[in-house]
């Protein structure tokens, strides 16, 4: 569904652009359209390319590792990234039920209801929060092969479940009321 969803947005921009520059006549919502389009493309695709693992790492360093602190760093990365997708997967999900009692629509020039994308959102995450766990179970299981000591558990969870706390509470407003500058 997403490589089909990439080629018709890719037919779409085309089109639209031969529209625009040759008769002036740009299609109406294109770009909202190509917007919604490239959530079903991203989050219907997100966990196919975990599971093949095809996301774009950055191995110069975890290459020159010891299989320990290889173990170590992924681990980490895992539960680091378990920790985001579950706040998207939560956002969402209030978005979600939000859209659905407001009825919001993607642009007033294309009536497209938002809830259905953003719902694809959840479930890409939510995939992709499943692969996840399989490959922290298979790093833990690893990671007991080699022995870790208890420096390293501390070092893989810790720093992770620090960040992943920390990033929850600069999102509730009540705490505090960071100016849009803060936040960029």
């Amino acid at each position: 569904v997403g490589v089909i969803t990439l080629f018709l947005t890719a037919c779409l921009t085309f089109v639209d652009v031969i529209l625009r520059y040759i008769f002036n006549r740009p299609i109406r919502g294109a770009w909202e359209l190509t917007g919604v389009m490239m959530v079903v493309v991203v989050f219907l695709g997100i966990a196919y390319v975990q599971n093949q693992k095809g996301h774009v790492a950055m191995d110069l360093v975890i290459d020159h590792l010891s299989p320990t602190l290889r173990i170590v760093v992924d681990t980490a990365i895992i539960l680091l990234s378990i920790g985001l997708f579950v706040i998207l997967i939560w956002q969402n999900f209030v978005h979600v039920l939000r859209f659905l009692q407001i009825g919001t629509v993607v642009s007033p020039d294309l009536p497209i209801p938002g809830a259905p994308f953003v719902a694809i959102i959840v479930l890409g995450c939510t995939l992709l929060c499943l692969l996840l766990l399989r490959d922290l179970f298979s790093n833990v299981a690893e990671a007991l092969r080699l022995g870790l000591k208890w420096y390293h558990w501390l070092l893989m969870s810790g720093g992770s479940i620090l960040f992943i706390v920390l990033a929850i509470l600069w999102m509730q407003p009540t705490l505090w009321q960071p100016s849009l500058l803060t936040v960029g």
